[in-house]
C-alpha cells in the first residue's frame, strides 16, 4: 500500500514538473513585456531563437513581480497548478522550487547556444567583427521604452547616477563596486527571492485546493474505475500511451508679452524647414507657478515630441560617409525617445535642483497626460563672463508619440490670438504638416530669455541682428510653444533657379500677423555654405531693425498686417542636382519562417533634368544576417540614365530562417550629373518573422541539449555518442511507461491510492 502510494506521488511530480515548466515558459512568452520582446526580435535573427529563450527566462527569473502584475500572475498560476497536481506540501514546494530553478537554468543553456552560434559566425575571433555584425536597432526601440521595461528600466535608473558622476579614480573603485552591488545586483536578487516565495506560497494554496478537489471527485473516480475494468481498460491505456507521444512540432514674470515667429529655411542641398516659435507670458503649463520656488534658478524647461527628425540626422551622417558598412553609428539614434523633457537650472544645489526638476516634470506629465521617467541628472561647472557657475541638467523621457500628444501641444499654441499661431495650427490640423512633411517636432515649455542669450551659442542670430526680434528681453520666465517641420526636398528646383515657398510648404493662401503680438516676425532664409558669403532672405516684421543684415530684404509692417501668398517665397540660384530618390520596400512585412519576402528597390528622378550612368547597389541588404537570410535574384543593376519623371527598379527575394525583426541595409544609387558623381541612399526597411510557439522553443532547446550530450559522449568514448544517447532515451521511456502501466492497473483494481 505504502509503496504504491509513493509511486503515485512520484508520478504526480513527474507530471507536474514538465507541465508547470511549460506553463510558466508559455505564459512568460505570451505575456512578455513589449520592449523585451522587441529586444529579442532585434537580435534573434543573428543569434538564433536561444536569445528569445534567454530574454523570457531572465524576465521570469529576475523580473519584479510586485511591480509587474503579469509576473505575479504567472508564478501564482504555476504554483497553484503544481500544488493541485501533487497535493503534498513538501513535495509540492520542492517541485515548485525545482520548476523555478529549471527556468533559471534555461538562461545558462541559452547562453551556451548563443556562444555556439557566435562561433559559427566567427564573432569569437575578434571584438571588431561583433560590432559590425550587430543589426541596426529596430524602429520603436527607444530609451523611453527601455525605461519602462522590467529589469532594464530599474537598471538604467540605478546606473545613470553612477555615470553622471564621471570616471572614478583608482581610490574610489572599491566604493564604486560596492555601489554597483547595492544598486544593481541587490534588486535582482530581491526580485528572484520574491518570485521563489510567490511560487512556493501559491503551491501551498494549490495543495489545499487539490485535496478538496480530490475528495469531491472521489465518487466520480470510483465509477470511472468500475467502467474501465475489463476490455475498455486496454483501449483507454493504448489511447493514453499514444497521446503521450505527440507529433513533432518543430509661464512670465514682469509685463505681459506675446511674440510670434515663423521661419522658413532652405539649406545648401535643397532641404526645407519651417519653425514656429511663440512666446506668451499668459501661457500656463500645468500647475507651474513662474513666481514659485520650482521656477527659481530655472534657465529653461522644454518638452519636445518628434517624429522623422532622426531620419534627417541619419541622412546627414550618410552624407558624411558614416553610414555605409557594418553597424551604423546613427543606428543609436533609434534610442532617442519620442518625447523628451529637459530641465536646466543655474547655481542651484543638486538636491534642490532635483526636487524642483521633479516638480516641473510632474506638471508636464499632468498637462500632457503622460508619464515622464527621469533618465539622468547631471551637475557640471561651466565658465561664463561672470566666472565659474554650476549648471544642472535633468532629463526625462516618455514613449508617447506625436499622434498621441498632438492635441495637447496644439492646445498650448495660442491660435486664439490669430496670426502666425493660427496658420501653424491650421497647417497641422489639415494634415499638411503630417502628410507632406518628412519630419515634425512639437514643443512647449518655459525659458528665461535674458539668461538664455548669455549661455546658448547664437552667433548666427547675432550676426543677422535678429536675437532681439525673436527673443523678447523680459525678466524671468516666459512660456514658449511651437513646432518644426522638415522636408527632404523643400524647394522647387528648375535648372539653376530654386524657390523656397512658404505657401507650398504650409498650404496657406496668405498669412496675417496677430493684432495681439508685441512683435511679429516672418523670415525666409536661404543658407549659403560659402564662408563669408551673405545669407539671402526676406524678413517681414513689426519691429524695425536699426542695422538690417546684408543681403536681407526687410519690410516693416503694422500689427495685424496681412502678407499675400506672392510674397511668401524666395528664389535663389544654386547648383543643386535633380532630386533622385531611392525607395526600398518589402512585401509582405510579416511572414513565417521559411516564407519568401519580395524586396523592391526603385530609383526615381523627381527633377527636371536627366541623370546619367545610374547604378543601383543593394548587395549589403542581408549583411547582418549571414546565417538567417537566403537571397534569390540580383541585388544590383546599372542603366545608362534616367529621364525626368522616370524610374528604374530591381526586385529580388529573401527567405528568412529564424524569427525576429530583420532590418535590411539601405540601398545605394550613384549617378552622374553635369560631370559630377552623386550618391543617394534609401532608408532601411524592416520586416518581421513570427517567432516559433513556446513549446517548440522548449522542445528545440531540449533537442539541442540532447545533441550536445551525444557529442560529449562521442568525445569521451571515441564515437557512438548518438547511439548511446538513443539507447539511454529509449530505456528511460520504457521504464516510465512500465511504471505508469503498473500504477494504472493498481488504480483499476482499487488496491492503492494513486
Amino acid at each position: 500500500m505504502r509503496r504504491g502510494f509513493t509511486h503515485g506521488r512520484a508520478m504526480r511530480k513527474l507530471l507536474a514538473y514538465p507541465l508547470c515548466v511549460l506553463l510558466a515558459f508559455t505564459l512568460g512568452y505570451l505575456l512578455l513585456h513589449p520592449t523585451l520582446r522587441m529586444i529579442a526580435d532585434w537580435l534573434s535573427p543573428l543569434l538564433g531563437s536561444s536569445f528569445l529563450t534567454l530574454i523570457v527566462s531572465a524576465y521570469l527569473t529576475f523580473g519584479d513581480p510586485l511591480a509587474y502584475r503579469e509576473l505575479l500572475l504567472i508564478w501564482m498560476l504555476t504554483g497553484i497548478l503544481c500544488g493541485v497536481i501533487i497535493r503534498r506540501r513538501l513535495g509540492g514546494v520542492s517541485t515548485a522550487v525545482g520548476i523555478y530553478s529549471t527556468i533559471s537554468a534555461f538562461m545558462g543553456l541559452s547562453l551556451y547556444n548563443i556562444i555556439q552560434r557566435a562561433r559559427e559566425l566567427g564573432l569569437m575571433e575578434g571584438g571588431g567583427d561583433l560590432l559590425t555584425m550587430i543589426p541596426p536597432l529596430p524602429r520603436g526601440l527607444t530609451i523611453a521604452h527601455l525605461m519602462e521595461a522590467p529589469i532594464i528600466g530599474p537598471l538604467i535608473e540605478r546606473i545613470t547616477p553612477l555615470m553622471a558622476s564621471g570616471m572614478p579614480s583608482m581610490e574610489s573603485m572599491r566604493e564604486l563596486l560596492s555601489m554597483l552591488i547595492t544598486n544593481i545586483l541587490s534588486p535582482i536578487l530581491i526580485a528572484s527571492a520574491e518570485n521563489t516565495v510567490i511560487v512556493a506560497v501559491s503551491t501551498l494554496i494549490g495543495v489545499e485546493v487539490g485535496k478538496l478537489l480530490e475528495k469531491a471527485l472521489t465518487p466520480l473516480s470510483e465509477g470511472l474505475r468500475d467502467r474501465l475494468r475489463g476490455g475498455a481498460a486496454t483501449a483507454a491505456l493504448i489511447f493514453l500511451l499514444t497521446a503521450a507521444f505527440p507529433s513533432p512540432v518543430i509661464q512670465a514674470q514682469g509685463e505681459e508679452v506675446y511674440v510670434e515667429n515663423l521661419i522658413a529655411l532652405a539649406d545648401d542641398v535643397g532641404r526645407g524647414y519651417i519653425a514656429a516659435l511663440f512666446l506668451d507670458s499668459e501661457l500656463s503649463i500645468g500647475d507651474i507657478d513662474l513666481k514659485g520656488p520650482e521656477a527659481e534658478g530655472l534657465l529653461a524647461s522644454v518638452v519636445i515630441t518628434h517624429e522623422g527628425l532622426m531620419d534627417l540626422l541619419r541622412e546627414v551622417m550618410r552624407d558624411g560617409g558614416m553610414e555605409l558598412g557594418g553597424f551604423a553609428p546613427s543606428s543609436f539614434m533609434e534610442l532617442a525617445p519620442p518625447t523628451l523633457l529637459l530641465n536646466i537650472y543655474l547655481d542651484t544645489p543638486l538636491e534642490v535642483a532635483e526636487e524642483r526638476s521633479s516638480s516641473i516634470a510632474s506638471a508636464f506629465s499632468k498637462q500632457l497626460d503622460i508619464q515622464l521617467h527621469r533618465l539622468l541628472s547631471i551637475e557640471r561647472e561651466i565658465n561664463s563672463t561672470e566666472g565659474p557657475e554650476r549648471i544642472y541638467l535633468g532629463v526625462y523621457t516618455s514613449s508617447a508619440s506625436v499622434d498621441e500628444l498632438a492635441d495637447e501641444y496644439l492646445s498650448l499654441i495660442p491660435s486664439n490670438r490669430g496670426g502666425l499661431a493660427e496658420a501653424a495650427v491650421e497647417a497641422y490640423k489639415t494634415r499638411r504638416l503630417r502628410e507632406s512633411a518628412d519630419g515634425i517636432l512639437l514643443y512647449t515649455g518655459i525659458i528665461n530669455p535674458l539668461t538664455l542669450i548669455q549661455y546658448l551659442p547664437m552667433e548666427q542670430l547675432e550676426t543677422l541682428n535678429l536675437t532681439n526680434l525673436i527673443l523678447p528681453r523680459v525678466e524671468g520666465g516666459i512660456g514658449v510653444s511651437g513646432l518644426i517641420g522638415y522636408w527632404r526636398r523643400g524647394v522647387h528646383s528648375p535648372p539653376d533657379r530654386h524657390t523656397l515657398s512658404l505657401d507650398d510648404l504650409l498650404g496657406a493662401e496668405g498669412i496675417s500677423f496677430s493684432p495681439d503680438a508685441e512683435v511679429s516676425n516672418l523670415l525666409l532664409l536661404i543658407m549659403n555654405t560659402t564662408i563669408g558669403a551673405p545669407i539671402y532672405g526676406k524678413l517681414y516684421t513689426t519691429l524695425p531693425l536699426e542695422k538690417p543684415p546684408a543681403g536681407m530684404m526687410v519690410e516693416t509692417l503694422p500689427r495685424g498686417a496681412s502678407i499675400p501668398a506672392s510674397a511668401l517665397s524666395a528664389t535663389f540660384e544654386a547648383s543643386l542636382p535633380p532630386e533622385i530618390r531611392v525607395i526600398k520596400t518589402v512585401s509582405p512585412t510579416i511572414v513565417d519562417q521559411g516564407e519568401e519576402v519580395t524586396v523592391t528597390v526603385i530609383v526615381e528622378n523627381l527633377g527636371e533634368e536627366s541623370v546619367e550612368a545610374v547604378y543601383l547597389n543593394d548587395s549589403q541588404t542581408a549583411y547582418h544576417y549571414p546565417l538567417s537570410l537566403e537571397i534569390s535574384g540580383s541585388t544590383a543593376e546599372g542603366w545608362g540614365g534616367i529621364e525626368p519623371g522616370g524610374s528604374r527598379s530591381i526586385t529580388y527575394r529573401l527567405t528568412p530562417r529564424a524569427g525576429g525583426i530583420y532590418t535590411l541595409s539601405p540601398a545605394v544609387a550613384s549617378y552622374r550629373w553635369r560631370g559630377e558623381t552623386y550618391f543617394t541612399v534609401s532608408e532601411s526597411v524592416e520586416f518581421r518573422v513570427r517567432q516559433p510557439p513556446p513549446h517548440a522553443i522548449v522542445i528545440g532547446m531540449l533537442i539541442g541539449l540532447w545533441m550536445d550530450a551525444a557529442r560529449l559522449l562521442d568525445t569521451l568514448i571515441g564515437g557512438w555518442g548518438t547511439e548511446v544517447m538513443q539507447l539511454l532515451t529509449i530505456g528511460v521511456i520504457i521504464l516510465l511507461t512500465v511504471q505508469e502501466i503498473r500504477n494504472i492497473r493498481r488504480w483499476l483494481r482499487g488496491s492503492s491510492r494513486p
